[in-house]
């Protein structure tokens, strides 16, 4: 037994003998975590990787991700990673050290491998705008997101939220020809949304084409009609995940608005005096406290003594 054991201890010695002292490492990598707007990956290495100006060396790292894009050493031991363009939302991206990766020293890198996401689906724009303080009580609500988001998910995760009320006012997403009636009607939100966007991005392609169902755009509504003059938030909440990947939101985000002052027509017209008649030969206004078709407003009549009627 106790040639056994010491054999075992020479040849675990020799085999210490032969391995290396101690493995290179990545030393730092970004981004990490949850980061929007992305553009480029980075590496820095503990130890220089290829002599300097030397491109040969192939990329490091096996890069899986739905963007793609280009790496390239910026000196010996940095390497980057250039997408194509700003990564949307919903994205997933995982750089895996590749097997056999050593440094100029001949010393091996530690395996190694990174992740990130741009967060789930976002809101970049909406119509009406934040802080709005007149929409209608049946307000609906159209939303430029950065990603597409999973309906079920939308549903579930965000509300209406009106002051003095303790509970949660679900939402309803507006789909079909109603969903494109509406858009059809806001070109001026559609140009506004596209600006937003990054040049030469699919969705560009897809608004140009007015390709409404793979655009990353939402119409949602209240269900229930909110009251007027009413504080409202329209909550964006934590777990609406983005089609395709599933990433989802990690926090809420909030609109504020307030509901318009209830709909109702007031009379003037040129007095003498506060206690006289109108003036007959002067106008008679009918001021509104919204706007109203004009067609609706050439209906407006007067009715005078025996159900005589005066139009305008």
């Amino acid at each position: 037994m106790r040639s056994l054991l010491t054999c075992l201890l020479l040849a675990g010695l020799a085999a210490a003998s032969l391995a290396p002292a101690h493995a290179e490492r990545v030393e730092s990598f970004s981004p990490q975590g949850e980061v929007k707007q992305v553009r480029q990956a980075a590496a820095v290495f503990a130890a220089p990787m290829v002599a300097f100006g030397d491109p040969r060396l192939p990329d490091p790292f096996k890069v899986d991700c739905p963007v793609p894009g280009t790496g390239r050493w910026v000196d010996t031991r940095r390497w980057v990673w250039d997408f194509e363009r700003d990564l949307p939302g919903g994205v997933r991206c995982r750089f895996s050290l590749r097997q056999g990766t050593v440094a100029l020293t001949g010393q091996p890198v530690a395996v190694a491998a990174f992740e990130f996401d741009t967060g789930g689906p976002a809101i970049r724009e909406s119509m009406p705008w934040e802080g709005d303080e007149a929409i209608d009580e049946n307000q609906a609500f159209l939303l430029g997101l950065d990603a597409p988001a999973s309906a079920a998910s939308i549903e579930a995760g965000a509300w209406c939220d009106v002051a003095g009320r303790p509970e949660r006012i679900p939402v309803r997403v507006v789909t079909g020809a109603e969903r494109k009636a509406i858009l059809d009607r806001r070109g001026d939100f559609l140009s506004r949304f596209a600006q937003s966007l990054a040049a030469g991005s699919d969705f560009q392609r897809l608004l140009r084409a007015r390709d409404y169902d793979r655009l990353p755009l939402v119409v949602l509504a209240c269900r229930a009609r909110l009251p007027n003059e009413a504080e409202v938030k329209l909550v964006w909440g934590r777990g609406i995940t983005a089609e395709g990947s599933g990433v989802a939101t990690r926090q809420d985000q909030v609109l504020a608005f307030r509901v318009r002052r209830a709909f109702s027509a007031r009379l003037s017209c040129a007095r003498t005096n506060a206690a006289a008649g109108c003036i007959p030969v002067l106008p008679v206004r009918v001021e509104f406290t919204a706007p109203v078709p004009v067609a609706l407003a050439g209906r407006v009549q007067l009715r005078g003594p025996g159900g005589a009627v005066v139009r305008p």
